[in-house]
């Protein structure tokens, strides 16, 4: 059966014993265990609710969190931008200043190369000074992002669903 543990929030096949793969916690056991969290998948054009994501307090500051990945039909290939802009100072050092212009040019070329989901999210100025937050997953594909979030900001997002899409309990 599959689940998502109340532990690290991953959807898993439980075990027979009831426990996790990904983090070896017993998904039976919620003692400890902060209720006020749940997770919630948002998407690129979703409405989301006036609710900080992480304290479930009413709020109006939005922000915006932004992924990317390179599209690499080699793994070997360069990922990382430090590692592009080492590369393009050594071959610039080699070549000098015309090879590195058209190495530079060349990567800023491929950097198009890129899938990035943007997805707009709630969060007071109180709990900004932790840092935005990190989504669990990047879905590329569906441009949408599944997060942590307090079960505040997660049953006004459901309740915003059900208003859009005109499903009335």
């Amino acid at each position: 059966m599959e689940l998502e543990c109340p532990h690290c929030f991953t959807f898993v096949h439980v075990q027979d014993a009831g426990q996790c793969p990904a983090c070896h916690e017993n998904t039976n056991d919620l003692r400890g265990l902060d209720r006020d969290l749940a997770t919630v998948v948002i998407g690129e054009n979703s409405s989301i609710p006036d609710v900080c994501c992480c304290c479930g307090i009413t709020a109006q500051r939005s922000i915006r969190i932004q992924q990317s990945k390179r599209i690499t039909e080699n793994s070997s290939a360069m990922t990382d931008d430090a590692e592009a802009g080492a590369f393009i100072l050594a071959f610039h050092a080699i070549f000098g200043w015309i090879g590195g212009v058209l190495l530079a040019s060349l990567l800023k070329r491929s950097s198009h190369n890129r899938h990035t989901v943007c997805v707009p999210i709630t969060q007071c100025e109180e709990c900004s000074t932790a840092g935005p937050p990190q989504p669990l997953r990047v879905d590329y594909e569906y441009f949408s992002m599944r997060f942590v979030v307090h079960r505040n900001f997660r049953n006004c997002f459901d309740e915003l669903v059900r208003e859009s899409s005109g499903w009335i309990e």
